[in-house]
């Protein structure tokens, strides 16, 4: 292969993935926006374009089980939102708000 068939392959590969980036990204801005509300799991495309970069960088505290990313794309006058949700031992609520808060 001569030096410009090489670079033609790699551009062309470049320009591929690229391309596939941009209509993933597109398909997962249109599922979020088509439902509206969703939930997104930790390292998903929704979670990193839906899930807001203060939630996602929240630690979990010790003993939260269960740990649940919601979001909302809004509606109207409904602004879009993003949460964390998780369960807790029973007695341990407190003690895991309060790791939370701090």
């Amino acid at each position: 292969m001569s030096r410009t068939s090489i670079r033609t392959v790699i551009l062309s590969s470049l320009a591929g993935v690229a391309f596939a980036a941009l209509c993933g990204l597109l398909i997962t801005i249109g599922y979020m926006f088509s439902m509206e509300d969703f939930v997104a799991q930790p390292g998903s495309p929704v979670y990193y374009a839906g899930i807001s970069r203060l939630i996602r960088s929240l630690g979990v505290p010790e003993g939260a089980e269960d740990q649940e990313y919601f979001g909302s794309v809004g509606d109207g006058n409904k602004p879009p939102q993003s949460q964390l949700g998780f369960t807790t031992a029973a007695g341990a609520g407190e003690r895991v708000w309060n790791a939370l808060d701090a």
